[in-house]
């Protein structure tokens, strides 16, 4: 690193407060979304692996390079420098962060944050259409303390860059991924707000999910209706229903496994098993009933 540039910089960027010259007071965010990891909807949170990008432009960063060894750009430790204190909001546990150097590109640029994250994000679910739902969880930056007196946030982009997304085997992103700036007042008699940059997230289940979950119910349902073709004195009858009745009772608690213990619905498939067990649970009750009627006749 040339000494004379590095002096420069550090004697035009302050460390405890934004640029003055920071351009309309605006930090500009992007976000690269590499993969789903997990999405729990047992204990409501999801574990992304993303890359986020966190810019300002300065008048007081821009240099020539020819007067500085042909010098394109500068890495700085984040405590050389004024850095934002944007976060995640949503985090719930930080895994991993790469990059977490500060760059300077001799047009002004400054790239406060480039990191590569694996983090695990809190999110609402709605399982009332499981296992067909389709769930949107949200990747926040903000900050809770800079409002926008300090410094704006804006989104780079619309949409969040997927060139490198790696699909989930259970979960299918459902693109794009839409990025939005979203503002939240702070103190309304001042007009005082503080913004977050949002990014929306959609996925849905893969379509073997539905058949793990749904044709195991659907065949124990069909399977009952055999039960009329057993004759009323056969014993097997009251053993067959009966049997089903237990094996659908095993359905019940894997789908207590895999649904969360509190949602925004209740699930419609939960409505289906109850109707299945109440009509599982009159076929055993009417093959007892007539199992007793046979015997007593024979009496």
């Amino acid at each position: 690193m040339d000494a004379k540039l590095h002096s420069k910089i550090m004697r035009n960027l302050p460390q405890h407060s934004p640029p003055k010259d920071m351009l309309n007071k605006t930090l500009y965010v992007q976000l690269e979304l590499h993969q789903v990891l997990e999405v729990d909807q047992k204990n409501g949170f999801w574990f992304a692996r993303a890359s986020f990008f966190i810019n300002y432009y300065s008048q007081s960063a821009i240099w020539d390079p020819s007067q500085y060894n042909d010098i394109q750009y500068l890495t700085l430790k984040q405590d050389e420098i004024w850095s934002s204190d944007l976060v995640i909001a949503n985090a719930i546990d930080v895994r991993y962060i790469a990059n977490p150097d500060v760059f300077l590109f001799h047009n002004g640029r400054v790239t406060l944050k480039s990191s590569l994250v694996a983090v695990k994000l809190a999110c609402s679910f709605d399982v009332t259409h499981f296992p067909f739902d389709q769930q949107t969880c949200y990747f926040k930056i903000g900050s809770a303390f800079s409002t926008q007196f300090l410094y704006n946030i804006v989104s780079e982009s619309s949409e969040a860059v997927l060139d490198w997304y790696t699909e989930n085997d259970q979960w299918e992103l459902m693109r794009p991924v839409k990025l939005h700036v979203q503002r939240t007042i702070v103190d309304a008699n001042a007009n005082l707000g503080a913004d977050d940059f949002v990014a929306e997230v959609r996925y849905e289940k893969a379509v073997a999910f539905y058949i793990v979950l749904i044709c195991p119910n659907l065949l124990l349902y069909f399977l009952s209706s055999l039960v009329f073709a057993l004759p009323v004195e056969s014993g097997d009858k009251l053993s067959f229903i009966s049997t089903i009745l237990l094996a659908e009772v095993v359905t019940v608690s894997t789908l207590n496994d895999v649904l969360p213990e509190s949602s925004l619905g209740f699930p419609i498939i939960a409505y289906f098993v109850i109707a299945i067990i109440i009509h599982l649970s009159l076929l055993c009750f009417g093959s007892v009933i007539g199992k007793l009627n046979t015997y007593c006749l024979k009496i």
